[in-house]
């Protein structure tokens, strides 16, 4: 027996001005896109279909979040340098900087935990993980330190964009109500918070294993 999934259970994805996207219905029976009730910081309210107002109440606007699996290994490259981030050493405040993928490799590994929207980015080897500093200062080091579930410091926000990389922002950052937000970005080898969109792209990639003919 096969089953055919209704038109009503079909969307479209698309993207807006604000890099968000609308979700409209397949089933022609139903116009307008996807939205909240105007107070969305309730919970367990029925959403409806309205039409689509390019503003900033983003009611019907909705962000897609990328899926990165937790406990698997990945490497982060930055686009601009095409170095990889690593922890400069070992040690609990130390500051991160990117490498060419070569010696001590096991420096380059990162997984990712999910929390609620956000995700903590640990060193596989270390333990310790992506810290931004309590400051809002251009060009701020960014470091590895001790985690506690509480510490909004190693919260990032992970948003893929056009080109399927991402960008990364601490938590601090993305709640914070600015023009210039600053995203984890590299200078002169060192990972920083930077304003500068040519130097805050990332490759997330997970760990692959290929097999030597040798």
């Amino acid at each position: 027996m096969i089953f055919c999934a209704s038109d009503f259970t079909k969307w479209y994805f698309v993207e807006t001005t604000s890099g968000n996207y609308t979700l409209r219905c397949k089933a022609s029976a139903v116009t307008g896109v996807l939205a909240t009730p105007y107070d969305t910081s309730l919970n367990g309210v029925n959403l409806t279909t309205t039409a689509y107002t390019d503003d900033t109440n983003y009611r019907d606007e909705w962000e897609l979040q990328p899926e990165i699996e937790s406990e698997i290994i990945h490497t982060l490259t930055n686009i601009s340098t095409g170095k990889l981030m690593k922890p400069s050493t070992t040690n609990n405040n130390a500051s991160v900087v990117v490498d060419s993928y070569g010696y001590n490799k096991t420096m380059l590994m990162w997984k990712f935990e999910y929390n609620n929207g956000f995700y903590r980015i640990k060193n596989d080897v270390t333990g310790l993980y992506l810290t931004a500093l309590t400051n809002n200062n251009e060009n701020a080091v960014i470091m590895q330190t001790q985690s506690s579930a509480t510490n909004s410091y190693t919260l990032w926000k992970i948003t893929q964009i056009s080109n399927g990389c991402y960008t990364i922002q601490s938590k601090n950052q993305y709640n914070r109500v600015t023009t210039t937000p600053l995203y984890l970005s590299v200078i002169d080898g060192s990972v920083v918070q930077s304003s500068s969109e040519s130097v805050s792209t990332w490759s997330i990639k997970p760990l692959t294993i290929v097999h030597s003919k040798k």
